[in-house]
């Protein structure tokens, strides 16, 4: 579903969700089960408006902040304890449990609905996101891992801008990210 940015599959997965949590398999029973889900585990979407679980409504708002808090999440500490991180056993578990969303991302210039973005750009095999993508919308979130050794997260949206030029703005920024 990450890879392809598979909009149905997302839906299924929530109205799936939905019914597990003893809710419709609705557009609204589907959003709801995802909110709550997301409160439960910490992140409480403030603010955000879900209509449906593909993104795919135009009614639907959600913030970078939002995003990031989860990619966040899962990035969790990375450094040894003796570069003055936590070490693995003491990260969260949260965290931990939220480490297989950056596996599941695609890969800039490799994969997914990133596999001919990032061609020739220092982000191109680093950067590691997922991809949204409506009429006038565009959005990058992921994280990547620096020059340096650092892991660092992002969430870029651009609305109401012409789509090509805000992917490309969008994977610029990335790979200034994978460049430091």
């Amino acid at each position: 579903m990450m890879i392809y940015s598979d909009n149905v599959l997302a839906e299924s997965i929530a109205r799936e969700v939905a019914i597990s949590r003893g809710l419709p398999p609705t557009f609204e029973g589907a959003a709801r089960a995802v909110r709550d889900t997301l409160a439960e585990h910490g992140f409480p979407l403030d603010g955000a408006v879900l209509s449906d679980s593909s993104g795919l409504s135009t009614d639907n708002r959600i913030s970078p902040q939002h995003l990031s808090e989860v990619l966040n999440s899962a990035a969790g500490p990375v450094e040894s304890a003796e570069q003055g991180g936590l070490a693995e056993s003491q990260e969260s578990s949260e965290s931990t449990s939220l480490r297989p969303l950056l596996d599941s991302l695609p890969v800039a210039a490799v994969s997914g609905t990133l596999a001919t973005r990032f061609a020739g750009q220092p982000g191109a095999g680093i950067v590691r996101a997922k991809t949204g993508t409506l009429n006038k919308a565009s959005a990058l979130a992921g994280y990547v891992v620096t020059k340096s050794g650092q892991v660092l997260t992002f969430a870029f949206i651009s609305n109401e801008a012409s789509l090509l030029p805000a992917r490309a703005a969008a994977d610029k920024a990335a790979s200034a990210l994978a460049d430091i």
